[in-house]
């Protein structure tokens, strides 16, 4: 028992860690779609 106490204690970071690169890659890139489109709005009038 005490095994899989420490067992999931060694995995949550990583579960955790690997979550929030998760996220945030995904914002990441949400963020740069939403730049290139509002970019590609106000260029094109321009143009």
């Amino acid at each position: 028992m005490g095994d899989d106490i420490a067992a999931d204690l060694r995995l949550a970071p990583t579960f955790v860690f690997s979550l929030m690169s998760v996220a945030l890659t995904t914002g990441a890139v949400l963020c740069l779609v939403m730049f290139a489109m509002t970019f590609g709005l106000t260029k094109e009038p321009a143009t």
